[in-house]
């Protein structure tokens, strides 16, 4: 049963690498193609890639953590992306 957990979560860190370049390669190809929606991608991306990731998680943190002493447009900006995450966080189960 423990190789089991272990195999599931071999697959499981697999498909979110995947997820999560993907989203990052389409997201830049989206900076510059007005159809697709570059900036959402990437943060998309970076979110994958995060659970795979220990210091690209802890990196969006403390970058949440400095949005409170930002200019207020930003602070809010990051409060929107800051929910949008943790939405995506409880919807895939990313630890």
């Amino acid at each position: 049963m423990n190789n089991e957990k272990k195999q599931k979560g071999r697959v499981r860190r697999f498909f979110e690498q995947i997820l999560g370049w993907s989203c990052l390669f389409l997201g830049i190809i989206g900076l510059f193609l007005p159809f697709l929606q570059g900036v959402v991608l990437i943060l998309m991306g970076v979110l994958f890639l995060s659970a795979s990731y220990p210091s690209l998680k802890i990196w969006i943190e403390k970058e949440f953590k400095k949005g409170e002493t930002r200019h207020p447009r930003v602070r809010d900006f990051l409060k929107g992306v800051e929910k949008v995450y943790l939405k995506l966080v409880s919807v895939f189960e990313i630890r």
